[in-house]
Formats: structure tokens, C-alpha cells, sequence
């Protein structure tokens, strides 16, 4: 059964923000996404000025989106200070031609507002308590608050307390300047006196997810149940990671010419989200920060081929993957074929270490796209169908080796090997480099909707010879052959931390 969600078209805006890469990121292994980006740009979205009325109209004229989440904004509370005119067009009037868009094309807009529309001296502060922001960046994210609350009715407005949480270590976000700074054993200078609240952006996601399946609207807070100042948080981070707390101290973080409020303590009239949604503890949050963080499936799936995390080259990675298959798994075949675009490198791996020949015999539609600009899908199943294609006289009659990244459902891979039946394949036998997936992520990194093919096939699914059975019969294929744990870590020479806790321990 499809999502409801799914359904619907979402185009975020400022997908390369902090939490805006989040919610692309959750959102695009589910449902139908486009995003847009300003400075960072990233395979997929598509450039936008929101400063720029006309730009705005025309990309979401296009797009169509039933839903519009508007992360971007300046949130440099300084500059905000000291270049108010600029703080006034990207906080106020870009929001205005994003609202006025959303009005004439009928779409749902939810807009990150910000916990600085408040004083901090009379707190906790729920949704019907009285702004009195103390500094410009405040006052232009309460006055976007007013734009929207006067031109529209579909509206959410999600006020969250200080941002906490992981995508990469390009974030400019608190925990990778901790992090980083001490792993490298630099002295940090931190605020003890402000009172924060850091909740983590994948409960945001999920809030807003939840905002739209529910069609929930209105103004809704999210933070978090405990309170810490900077120092305090940095000396949480440094304790959890084992890293050098003698490195921080108390000192002057903040510049004493711009205001900011002392302790904002959101609450919420949602029992619902207050319990569901607001940050647990910061210990909590770093735990999944870690799991994120050391996930060896984003080797893998999330990170681009010419990425280099932790010293070493994503696509070296990926082909040194395959090599091991064909080392530990290796199988006579007339060509190594590999599931575009994820299968390329472990299939090329595979294909150098066994000596065969690797071909593309499975393409990729140029003309479908992978986000909502070029394409818009009913499903998943009709997805596959349209993007991806088989050269029949390629396979005619072959045996053949199929890879791809992961297993996770296997919708995909049914599809294919359907496909390749039906072009004429002789034998097929899978070989996939990343461990076959028996848990859901517990740090929503791989995609928890779709029930796990090891569900699918048995439940409490035993893993031995009988479980490789099981799942060749629902595959219908000839074999399938997985990467061990071990096999599958010597691939991670420099890797601080690997995260292996959704796969199964199999010798």
C-alpha cells in the first residue's frame, strides 16, 4: 500500500541547509522530491534565488508541489545586525514571494520560524505566548510569521529551539565544530551562561512529515527536554566521543553588541508532538548522531562516487567491494551487469577482480530524472519501470552476474530480474556488496517505510544457508550472495567509527 504521502509532491526549499539537506534527505528515499539550493549545489536540484519574485513563481508554477517547506534564511545573527537590508530581503520579502506562490498554485507551505522570536525572560514560551524577539533576526522571522498567517490558510509554522543533529562533516553546525576541533586537539572558548535547547533535525523531519500526512496546521513548537548551555553541551560531546575535555573553556562566544535571549524554553499545546517529536536528551541525540555518523550504508548510497570521507575515495571503496565478492563468491558467467547508478563500481570491481567482462546492459532512461523537475511518478514499481531499461540483445541467452549496492526491500531487484527474464537471460546470480539488511535503521539513514525483504521472507529469520534459499526462491534467481561483516569492513581503512547495527552477523 502506497504512503499517502507519497501521493503528493514536495519541493523544499534551501536543500542544502542544515536542516533543509535533512529533510531532503529522509524525504527523497520515500516520496516524490525536488529541492532547490542557493550557494551549495548538489546533482538534482535546481538553483533558486528566493530574493527573486519572478524565479520563485516559475519554479513552483513548474514543480506543482501539494507541499512547499521553506527552510531557507539568513541565521547569521550578526550579520543580520549589521546588514539589515539583506536580513530584511531574505527573511521577509523572499518569504513574501514564496507565500504569494504557494497562494496562486493552492500549495500547503511549512516554514521554519525560529525560538529567537522571544525574549527569553519569561519563559517556557508555548504557541499562543506573546513574541517580543530582541534582536533584527528575531523580529524578521516573526514578521514572516505575519506574512504568512495574513495571505494563507494551509499553513504550518514550525518555531524549533537550536538545531542539533548530523548529515556530514560539512555541516556548519555546533557538533562538527566540537567534534572536529577537539579530535584535532584545538582549544574552544564557549558561552556558559545562555540556556539552549538543541533538538535533533531528524525529529523536525519527522514533525513536518507528520504535519503533512495529518494535515496539521497552524503554529507548533518542538525543542527539547533538557536545557544546557554551550560549554556544557561541547563537554557532553567531548565526554561521549572520548575526546580531550581539558580543551574547553568558559570564554566570550558571543558578540556582546547584539541581544540575544537568555533561556527559551518551548513547550507545545500537542501532547502528541511534545511526546513524540521533542528531543529526549542530548545523550540520546548523540547516540544516533554516532550511528549517523559511522553508517557504513552511506558509503554506499547516500555519498557521490567523487566523494573522499575519512581519507579515502567513495568509488575505490565501492570497486574494492566488489573485488571481494568475486574473491569470496565467485561464480561462472558470460558478463558482470551492473544496477545503475549504484551497482556500477562494486559491478566493475567484481568484473576486474574475476575477469568478466562487465556491461551495461541495464541503462538508465536518460530522460527521467530522479527528482520532480523531470519526472512524477505513481510508485515505486512504476518508477523502476520507466527509468530503467534492458539492452534484450545484450542478455539474450547470457549467465549472468547482477549487482547492486544493497538489498533493502527488494522491490527494485525483483523488477529487474523480471526484466532480464524477460529479455532472455539464461542464469542470474546476484552478488551484493553490502551486508544483507535484517534491522531498521535506528538512526533513519536507510529507509524504514517499505517492510525489509528478510520480513517478507520469514520472520525471525535465522541466518544460515536456509535464509540464502529462501530469498533466491523470492528473487527467483540462481543464487544470491551478500558480503560478510568482516569481508565488508576491511573496506573501511580510515573510518573513525562503523556503524554496522541494521545487518546480519553471518560468517
Amino acid at each position: 500500500m502506497i504512503d499517502e504521502i507519497s501521493k503528493k509532491k514536495i519541493l523544499i526549499i534551501g536543500a542544502t541547509g542544515f536542516l533543509g539537506k535533512k529533510c531532503y534527505s529522509l524525504f527523497k528515499k520515500e516520496f516524490n522530491v525536488a529541492g532547490t539550493f542557493f550557494n551549495n549545489p548538489i546533482p538534482g536540484l535546481k538553483k533558486l534565488d528566493i530574493r527573486f519574485k519572478d524565479d520563485v513563481e516559475k519554479i513552483i508554477f513548474y514543480i506543482n508541489p501539494d507541499i512547499v517547506i521553506h527552510t531557507a534564511s539568513l541565521i547569521d545573527i550578526e550579520k543580520c545586525e549589521s546588514h539589515k537590508d539583506d536580513a530584511w530581503e531574505i527573511n521577509v520579502l523572499a518569504t513574501k514571494n514564496i507565500v504569494q506562490s504557494c497562494k496562486k498554485n493552492g500549495s500547503k507551505l511549512v516554514y521554519i520560524s525560529s525560538d529567537y522570536i522571544f525574549n527569553g525572560n519569561d519563559g517556557p514560551y508555548y504557541e499562543d505566548s506573546e513574541p517580543d524577539p530582541l534582536n533584527y533576526y528575531g523580529m524578521t522571522k516573526l514578521e514572516a510569521e505575519r506574512i504568512i498567517e495574513e495571505e494563507l490558510f494551509n499553513y504550518t509554522i514550525i518555531r524549533p529551539t537550536v538545531l542539533d543533529g548530523f548529515n556530514s562533516f560539512e555541516d556548519l553546525s555546533f557538533f562538527n565544530t566540537i567534534y572536529s576541533k577537539l579530535r584535532d586537539n584545538r582549544k574552544i572558548e564557549l558561552d556558559d551562561n545562555l540556556i539552549k535547547y538543541p533538538v535533533l533535525i531528524d525529529n523536525i523531519v519527522m514533525l513536518i512529515k507528520d504535519a503533512i500526512i495529518n494535515d496539521i496546521t497552524g503554529v507548533i513548537h518542538i525543542g527539547s527536554n533538557e536545557s544546557v548551555t554551550r560549554c556544557q553541551w561541547a563537554t557532553k560531546i567531548a565526554k561521549y566521543f572520548n575526546l580531550d575535555v581539558s580543551k574547553l573553556s568558559v570564554g566570550e562566544s558571543y558578540s556582546s553588541s547584539v541581544k540575544r535571549p537568555k533561556d527559551v524554553n518551548l513547550l507545545t499545546r500537542h501532547n502528541n508532538i511534545y511526546n513524540k517529536y521533542f528531543t529526549e536528551s542530548i545523550d540520546k541525540s548523540l547516540e544516533i548522531i554516532e550511528m549517523q555518523k559511522g553508517c557504513t550504508f552511506n558509503y554506499f548510497y547516500s555519498f557521490y562516487p567523487e566523494d573522499n570521507v575519512n581519507g579515502q575515495n567513495i568509488a575505490q571503496i565501492r570497486i574494492n567491494a566488489g573485488k571481494k565478492l568475486s574473491k569470496r563468491y565467485p561464480c561462472e558467467a558470460d558478463m558482470v551487469v551492473p544496477i545503475p547508478e549504484s551497482g556500477i563500481f562494486p559491478a566493475i570491481g567484481y568484473s576486474i577482480s574475476s575477469g568478466i567482462p562487465y556491461v551495461s546492459a541495464v541503462i538508465r532512461n536518460e530522460s527521467i530524472d530522479r527528482t520532480l523537475f523531470e519526472r512524477d511518478l505513481e510508485n515505486r514499481v512504476k518508477m523502476v519501470n520507466t527509468k530503467l531499461k534492458i539492452i534484450e540483445e545484450l542478455v539474450y541467452g547470457k549467465d549472468i552476474v547482477l549487482v547492486d549496492e544493497a538489498i533493502l526491500s527488494g522491490t527494485t531487484t525483483l523488477e529487474i530480474v523480471s526484466k532480464l527474464k524477460s529479455a532472455g537471460a539464461k542464469t542470474i546470480n546476484i552478488r551484493i556488496p553490502f551486508p544483507i539488511v535484517t534491522t531498521p535503521c535506528l538512526a533513519n539513514n536507510i529507509p524504514n517505510t517499505q517492510q525489509l525483504l528478510t520480513e517478507k521472507i520469514t520472520k525471525g529469520l535465522k541466518l544460515n544457508s536456509k535464509a540464502d534459499i529462501n530469498i533466491e526462491k523470492h528473487l527467483g534467481v540462481n543464487s544470491v550472495e551478500f558480503l560478510n561483516e568482516k569481508d565488508f569492513l576491511d573496506c573501511f581503512e580510515h573510518a573513525d567509527s562503523k556503524c554496522v547495527k541494521c545487518i546480519a552477523k553471518r560468517k
